[in-house]
């Protein structure tokens, strides 16, 4: 819909803020510009979703969480991202990326402060309040509450249901962009790296083979949006991998990276989200 930039744009529908994105300023008919579209997304009662995008930096009256009336003003259309005039992009659909995974990440106490606690148990209280400190310490830098935004690719028909996630420790992936077959890495979740070489499906594919029980690939791209991984025509003539995998923004993905490479164990608990596609097919 071709609008004047600052147009007041209205919620179709009432429903829930599941992603709001105010971050970029400027637009183009470019390919790298494709992510870089201010949107607001809303998750409406019977499970579709109404999409609203390329608005106005500075523009977004709501956030993530809020419910939203419909006729309420939840933003001003623009022209971000990807787009060759001021206009809006709305369109309904059965999914979002950020609704296809539940991903969050917590500190573990390392196995010497938890035989250093157990040590003490007997001694003196100082091991235990040491230990305990460390099992309570706030998740590293970038992440927010353990929760990590994260999107399920298109090829990943494995991820368990959010009644029974899958939690196993975070491993760093050796090589870290799967170029080439990985370290052994059985009964880990792998940290590997996007990149332009190697297909997201061939990461996974490697990963499974050293014996991974999932997959988290860090997004290459300094935004916050994460985009379902894909598998080209030539993939799809092979069987899908067998575990599941998660694309997470880069900040959130690099602070893991660092805390793993500065010794701090991670844990990861992955499942489908509670909100099914609505179709199927």
């Amino acid at each position: 819909w071709a609008l004047a930039v600052g147009t007041p744009v209205l919620a179709a529908r009432a429903g829930v803020v599941v992603e709001a994105c105010d971050v970029f300023r400027a637009g183009a008919p470019k390919p790298e510009y494709r992510p870089l579209a201010n949107h607001v997304v809303l998750r409406h009662a019977d499970g579709l979703y109404s999409r609203y995008f390329h608005l106005k930096q500075g523009s977004i009256r709501t956030s993530v969480g809020a419910a939203v009336s419909v006729g309420q003003p939840i933003a001003a259309s623009g022209n971000t991202g990807f787009s060759s005039g001021p206009h809006l992009h709305f369109d309904v659909t059965d999914s979002t990326p950020t609704e296809t995974s539940l991903l969050s990440v917590e500190r573990t106490a390392t196995q010497q402060q938890r035989a250093g606690g157990a040590a003490g148990a007997g001694a003196t209280d100082t091991a235990a309040d040491a230990t305990d400190a460390a099992k309570e310490a706030p998740p590293p830098p970038g992440l927010v509450s353990g929760t990590v935004k994260s999107a399920a690719a298109a090829f990943c028909f494995a991820l368990p249901p959010a009644s029974s996630p899958l939690r196993a420790p975070l491993v760093l992936g050796d090589p870290p962009t799967a170029d080439s077959p990985l370290a052994a890495c059985d009964g880990a979740v792998v940290l590997l790296r996007r990149c332009l070489h190697v297909d997201f499906v061939d990461k996974v594919r490697r990963a499974e083979a050293a014996g991974a029980v999932a997959v988290v690939v860090v997004n290459n791209k300094p935004v916050p949006a994460v985009h379902t991984m894909g598998w080209g025509p030539a993939a799809q003539r092979e069987a899908p991998p067998g575990v599941p995998a998660v694309m997470v923004p880069l900040v959130e993905g690099e602070a893991m990276a660092e805390a793993l490479q500065r010794g701090e164990p991670l844990v990861c608990t992955l499942s489908g989200s509670p909100h099914p596609r609505r179709f199927r097919g």
